[in-house]
């Protein structure tokens, strides 16, 4: 949420993949000397020492934070970066293990924590000034390797004190990085800094904005008409606009007095301001279907969805720009695991059907797996709606059976409609076991068919009440071979078929014998 927001507000942001040796899971381990041998303190008792595993620290940064190399119109050419924040004397002590002193914040820096807390320029310096009483501005510099300094540098200083000082230790695909992503919105030739969607909204919000005072004030004035009265015929205060009132005037004077009402306001004034709104949703992007709300003329779900993809056309470079964002920004942590993590680690994934598996690994693991793709666009219908009317028309079509079409709105992409279609195949071929079971002919299970819907077809027979005992447990045998294969090894089942002598006449005359 926080790379979205500085994103559309800003145009740009930026999260930094880091590594906090002060997080993660507290170990307690007796301390050995060189020769392995356990060191014991003055009460005969093993010396014991606590410490973090680490964890890794990705960190949102707003653009007012940042300071890039200006030299370069791309990222991709960063040599160096700086991120400067203001942090409290206490953060400081206990994130860096030192000790430094509050230092005076400029209105430089007070000015741009105003901007980031969307607070007023006035009347809260007082408020800030207090906040950041005991409190020092933390300067961080990456460096890319040069010729002084062929490892790079990172550099972190506060209020003249250095509080870290070593190599750029990062790496991207094996390759020296500064750990820092970059999330833009519009992107302008030949600027680096992405302009923000908002501002082409900006001139139409003026206009609309003096519009809308235009109406305001029209109607403030319809509400006290402007009076017309002869010289010296109405006391002073005898006329306050209160309804009901009774108005007292000299007659002598002149005429009664008379309200002057306004001008009604012309139609072409307020069909701009609609217009002006529509122009303000056609570059923004956002329409009636954007904000939940089913457009007057759209009830089908395919034509829903047409609409949904027109309004994400617009941010389309915002969505691709995230992706890449998250591509290096998480390609980034998992290098920085593989080269910091050494202690065995306990995850959980969940897969397609919601099942999870619990394994551990180590940051060795990951050595080489930091190539990350993100996946933003799939050529499949995001609105229930639209997958509603998806899956009853591949149900119509034959596609898929209707037992798939629920399991249909929990898919992502075309790949897992695939996987619902081939339950049609099989529960055609279900049937067809069926009418040889009926029959009293044995049919074996396949190893690699579906068997939830091989099982689904043979219980949906076994409902049938004039079925002949014999028939039911020759398919209830059958059932339990396509349970076993999934979960255990595989039952007895019938060495040979029944025959129709076997059967008495449950079996239809004239049917061809078992072979």
């Amino acid at each position: 949420d926080d790379i979205v927001s500085w994103q559309v507000l800003c145009g740009n942001s930026f999260v930094f993949s880091l590594y906090n040796e002060r997080a993660g899971k507290e170990i307690e381990e007796v301390e050995k000397d060189e020769g392995g041998n356990i060191i014991l303190g003055p009460d005969g008792e093993p010396v014991k020492r606590k410490f973090k595993t680490g964890d890794l620290l990705l960190d949102v940064a707003s653009p007012f934070e940042v300071i890039p190399d200006f030299s370069t119109t791309s990222w991709r050419e960063q040599t160096a970066m700086v991120r400067r924040k203001v942090r409290s004397i206490d953060y400081i002590k206990r994130r860096y293990g030192k000790d430094v002193k509050p230092e005076g914040i400029n209105n430089e820096y007070i000015f741009e924590m105003k901007i980031m807390n969307m607070a007023s320029l006035s009347g809260r310096n007082t408020d800030i000034n207090q906040a950041i009483r005991d409190s020092a501005v933390v300067k961080e510099m990456w460096m890319m390797p040069t010729d002084k300094h062929p490892d790079g540098r990172h550099i972190i200083v506060a209020a003249g004190v250095e509080l870290y000082s070593g190599n750029l230790e990062t790496k991207l695909h094996g390759l020296p990085a500064i750990p820092f992503s970059h999330y833009g919105g519009i992107k302008i030739p030949g600027r680096l800094l992405d302009m923000a969607p908002v501002e082409n909204l900006l001139q139409l919000q003026w206009q609309y904005n003096r519009g809308r005072s235009q109406i305001i004030e029209q109607i403030n004035t319809l509400g006290k008409a402007k009076v017309f009265a002869p010289i010296g015929s109405v006391a002073p205060g005898a006329y306050t606009d209160e309804p009901g009132e009774m108005v007292e005037y000299d007659p002598n004077a002149g005429p009664a007095p008379v309200p002057m009402p306004p001008p009604s306001i012309p139609n072409f004034h307020l069909d701009n301001l609609n217009r002006i709104a529509q122009e303000m949703e056609d570059v923004g992007g956002v329409h009636e279907i954007s904000m939940g709300r089913l457009p007057r003329r759209a009830t089908s779900g395919i034509a829903i969805n047409i609409l949904d993809e027109k309004d994400s056309s617009v941010i389309a470079p915002m969505r691709y720009s995230l992706a890449r964002g998250l591509e290096r920004t998480f390609s980034l942590a998992i290098g920085i695991a593989g080269e910091r993590f050494e202690e065995e680690r306990i995850s959980k994934i969940t897969g397609k059907t919601n099942e999870s598996r619990t394994f551990a690994w180590r940051g060795a693991d990951l050595k080489g797996q930091d190539d990350i793709r993100v996946m933003m666009d799939q050529p499949f219908p995001s609105a229930r709606a639209s997958k509603l009317e998806f899956a009853i028309e591949l149900v119509k079509n034959g596609i898929i059976p209707k037992e798939a079409a629920a399991q249909l709105l929990n898919v992502q992409d075309l790949s897992q409609v695939a996987e619902l279609s081939e339950y049609n195949v099989d529960s055609n071929y279900a049937k067809f076991e069926n009418m040889d079971m009926m029959k009293g002919i044995i049919r074996p299970v396949g190893k690699f068919e579906i068997h939830d819907v091989h099982i689904m077809e043979h219980r949906r027979l076994l409902l049938d009440p004039k079925i002949d005992p014999r028939i039911k447990q020759l398919i209830e045998g059958h059932i339990e071979e396509h349970v076993t294969l999934v979960k255990g090894p595989a039952p007895e089942m019938p060495t040979q078929a029944l025959t129709p002598n076997d059967m008495g006449a449950t079996l239809p005359t004239g049917e061809p014998q078992p072979q």
